[in-house]
């Protein structure tokens, strides 16, 4: 097992225990009343489905989607706001009064009001995330999301259950439709982020942002809009929380423990919001060294969000924002002879200003000032074993921008956004490397790499796009990109075509057609692998088609089909027997692969539905295909599983009880066949074949997760959960390592090897208090 499997896996079961005291509190209950009514449409007085209630205040927050009627029992005593939405109609907005052992009955009208040409979603591929389910986009809400299993309570592992994305038990990280995770492009509150993770020594196990700090997620995976570039595969943008009241929560999850407040000042001119957590795994390893072999681990980690807004007169909206991380890690391993030390540190700091401004009805624009400093140091070491390595790795970014957005309503049937971006890139590499391998496999089993190098740039950006109505049934966008990068020496032009054909109230079908380029960045550089120069853009034509559909019963349909054809890959390095290594350039089956040309097919099929209060659940399939050009020859993408199965089932008795199960299924990803050869000179070498022609077993696991949550009399809240990943067990294999080439006990050689597995079962709590 990998070491920080081995150690997350003894740590969750040792914290179990603590959990035990805990528990008490779930039989703790508060006085509680009832909550019923009927929702129509105030034009026509007939009956409305797919409704969603939202009750909240200060401790207390439930959502749930009906049809007409709506009953909610065991609500905790106290004053509340109501929220009411549907699609098509204004939302409704009521404070309503629960008491002790009484119904409170309500008659709700909504007003219908249609969707501006700004609100109208034209592009396929789009998913709403943590938003309202009332938004006509939305996959899975904040409701959804805190229910849904998710090791470490981690919001970035909830994206795993979104269709066209793949990911590992150990890195939050996720692929999109065949792509690398370099080729997602994500945002906080219009702020670029780049490898937003803690633990990066072991690929980023968490996200640096706090799940609570967030207001809105969507993530687009293809037929984004001119207004993004610099992102072949995907698009994620994360709005945080906006503040309407005091609110103080403390938490305590496995790895961590963290703090928040927010509120309201200058009579609700202004809000404010602060996160701040801090990782324990350093205290908890210590019940997990080993003093026989010799094993010290420390591990620290800790984030912090912020931002401040103010309203500046009746039109201008000022906000201050902050996020920053910290990571540091030490390890020093002696098992059997083999040697191991690793010590890294990691600093990421992230500041903007953004104001927002409303000119006239029609005319508005956003202004953004930011700057990004990350910096790195690792050094790590291994010798005794099969394969020897010391190296240092010292990086570090700093970029300054500026970036404008605007957006002006033109007339009923034209919507224009338009938008530039200047910014100031220095980055900087030193790195020294040496690997020794006893068995390699595709290479010749020996590397020395030293680089110093700080390269630095401008960027540059610009575009247009027209968002127009045909008709009351057909909408588009047309649109146009420009980037230029001074460091590459290069520019690029995307032009792209979102369709979006309304057949009736419940049917819709979009297109999307684009080309979309990534260039190389100042701080992606393969210095590792030996790489010292930077690459052209990458590019990729992508063609969309997806047809929507809701039922009767609420039962929601979506079928999108895709087809990317990439131009100019970069070079690319590769394991060829193992899906995931701590260190790139360092191990016995890395190789490099110039490929050539590449391309992408896929289907996606979508079953969602919310069976009314207690009941709800979604299941998506996906069936697709990465390949790439190297040469004559044709091969797969190591990431590329054929078929993908998420299931999904929630069931909720009452207000504080919630049960989700989740079911999670794919074809391996891939591998290359080793076979045992002559090497020519009386001895044996391992000899590759066809690159990633093989798989991996089927990988599947089930998880399951309990909420609770509690109010109590003293007018204080906590809410609870107990999450289990891989509740079965099952022994995914991740990889193949270790070979070596020994006798047999005949006399003749055989090659063996270690089996690499994915993480066993993992038991994970948590607990937050609200006061």
């Amino acid at each position: 097992m990998h070491p920080i499997g081995a150690h997350l896996s003894i740590l969750s079961k040792t914290l179990l225990l603590f959990l035990l005291p805990i528990l008490s509190i779930w039989l703790i209950a508060a006085d509680s009343g009832n909550l019923r009514g009927t929702i129509t449409d105030s034009s026509t007085n007939q009956p409305l489905s797919q409704v969603t209630i939202e009750l909240k205040n200060r401790l207390f927050e439930r959502t749930v989607t009906v049809d007409e009627r709506f009953q909610l029992t065991q609500i905790p005593v106290g004053d509340y706001r109501l929220k009411v939405s549907v699609s098509g109609f204004s939302t409704l907005k009521r404070d309503i009064t629960i008491n002790t052992d009484q119904t409170t009955e309500l008659t709700l009208q909504l007003q219908p009001q249609p969707l501006t040409l700004r609100d109208v979603v034209v592009a396929p591929s789009t998913f709403s995330l943590l938003s309202e389910p009332a938004v006509s986009n939305t996959y899975l809400d904040r409701e959804t999301i805190r229910n849904t299993p998710h090791f470490g309570d981690d919001v970035y592992r909830a994206l795993g259950a979104l269709p066209g994305t793949s990911s590992t038990d150990f890195s939050a990280s996720f692929n999109v439709r065949g792509g690398e995770y370099r080729e997602v492009q994500v945002s906080l509150d219009g702020m670029e982020l780049i490898n937003p993770f803690h633990l990066k020594d072991y690929t980023g196990v968490f996200s640096i942002l706090d799940p609570e700090a967030l207001g809105g997620l969507t993530l687009a995976t293809g037929g984004y809009s001119a207004k993004y570039g610099n992102a072949m595969s995907g698009v994620m943008e994360m709005r945080s929380v906006d503040p309407t009241e005091r609110r103080t929560s403390a938490s305590v999850s496995f790895g961590n423990v963290s703090f928040r407040t927010e509120g309201t000042f200058s009579g609700g001119l202004g809000t404010y919001y602060f996160s701040g957590r801090r990782g324990y795994l350093d205290i908890l390893l210590g019940f997990t060294e080993d003093e026989e072999e010799e094993e010290e681990s420390d591990i620290t980690y800790y984030d912090s969000y912020g931002k401040l807004t103010y309203v500046l007169g009746s039109r201008h909206n000022w906000s201050i924002n902050y996020l920053l991380a910290n990571d540091s890690f030490l390890s020093k391993e002696n098992e059997d002879g083999e040697i191991e030390n690793a010590d890294s540190s990691y600093d990421d700091f992230y500041f903007w200003s953004r104001l927002n401004s409303a000119w006239t009805d029609r005319l508005s624009s956003e202004t953004v000032l930011y700057h990004t400093r990350i910096d790195q140091d690792r050094l790590a070491s291994s010798f005794g074993g099969a394969e020897d390595y010391d190296f240092f790795d010292n990086r570090s970014l700093r970029r300054t921008g500026v970036r404008q957005n605007w957006e002006f309503s033109l007339n009923a049937g034209n919507f224009l956004r338009w938008g530039v971006e200047a910014a100031d890139v220095k980055a900087e590499y030193d790195y020294q490397g040496i690997t020794e391998v006893d068995v390699p496999i595709g290479n010749d089993g020996s590397s020395f790499v030293d680089t110093y190098l700080e390269p630095e740039g401008k960027e540059y950006a610009a575009y247009l796009t027209n968002r127009f109505k045909l008709s009351e049934k057909w909408y588009g966008e047309l649109g146009v990109r420009y980037d230029r990068q001074t460091l590459l020496r290069d520019s690029q032009v995307s032009p792209r075509l979102n369709m979006y054909w309304k057949i009736d109230p419940s049917t819709s079908v979009r297109f999307a057609y684009g080309t979309y380029h990534q260039p190389e960045r100042a701080h992606e550089l393969q210095v590792a692998d030996g790489v010292r120069e930077f690459s052209l853009p990458e590019k990729t034509t992508q063609y969309l088609l997806g047809f929507d559909h809701r039922f009767r019963n609420g039962l929601d349909f979506r079928l999108e089909g895709y087809y990317k054809d990439l131009e100019d890959p970069r070079i690319r390095f590769e394991n060829l027997t193992r899906s995931m290594v701590q260190y790139p350039g360092l191990s016995a089956d890395r190789v490099a692969l110039p490929v050539d040309s590449g391309e992408v097919t896929g289907v996606e099929l979508v079953l969602k539905q919310n069976s009314g209060e207690r009941f709800s659940w979604f299941l998506n399939y996906a069936w697709s295909k990465a390949e790439d050009r190297l040469g004559d020859e044709t091969i797969s993408r190591q990431w590329d599983q054929e078929h993908t199965l998420n299931l999904s089932a929630n069931y909720r008795p009452g207000p504080k009880w919630n049960f989700n199960a989740a079911w999670i299924y794919h074809t391996g990803w891939r591998t290359t066949p080793v076979t045992l050869a002559s090497d020519g000179e009386g001895g044996f070498e391992l000899v590759p074949g066809d690159f990633f022609s093989d798989t991996f077993p089927a990988y599947h696991r089930l998880d399951l997760r309990i909420n609770r949550r509690v109010q109590t009399a003293n007018r204080r809240s906590f809410e609870l959960f107990l999450d289990v990943s891989n509740l079965y067990n099952r022994k995914n294999v991740r990889g193949y390592q270790d070979w070596q080439i020994v006798d047999d006990g005949t006399g003749n050689p055989v090659a063996t090897y270690e089996t690499e597995e994915w993480l066993p079962v993992l038991p994970t709590f948590g607990l937050t208090w609200t006061f």
